[in-house]
């Protein structure tokens, strides 16, 4: 009736007939990623600033292609494959890779840290800057 098993967590996943091991992203790994994000970023912006225009559906699938050969460039550098060993995993496996890659490096607690480190030494600075 009720399932109390914790789900284990995955240690690889296939990508077509590959399986990927799921990665501990070192500050080397990260510094790779930065590099590779070119478009990711403004092409969100982009399909959030249409979002209530005639422009929106035109932009989303626009957006949609784009993003997603960004998101194969992502996935091929943290899994260590090729682009086109990447474009071989269907849209559940690259979901499951990259859930297991957040769960398996504590990301969401990882970016309240970086966020809580950030208001702190804006808060600083605001403190310096008006000392009232």
């Amino acid at each position: 009736m009720f399932n109390f098993k914790k789900e284990k967590s995955m240690d690889h996943v296939f990508f077509g007939e590959k399986r990927v091991d799921i990665p501990r992203l070192s500050v080397g790994k990260w510094m790779s990623l930065m590099e590779k994000i070119e478009i990711l970023p403004q092409t969100v912006a982009n399909i959030i600033a249409a979002r209530d225009t005639e422009m929106f559906w035109p932009s989303a699938v626009v957006g949609v292609l784009m993003a997603s050969e960004e998101v194969i460039t992502l996935v091929s550098v943290l899994a260590d494959v090729t682009e086109e060993e990447a474009k071989e995993a269907d849209l559940i496996q690259l979901h499951d890779f990259l859930k297991a890659t957040i769960e398996r490096n504590n990301l969401d607690e990882a970016a309240k840290k970086y966020r809580a480190a950030i208001q702190s030494v804006v808060g600083r600075l605001q403190a310096v800057k008006n000392p009232n």
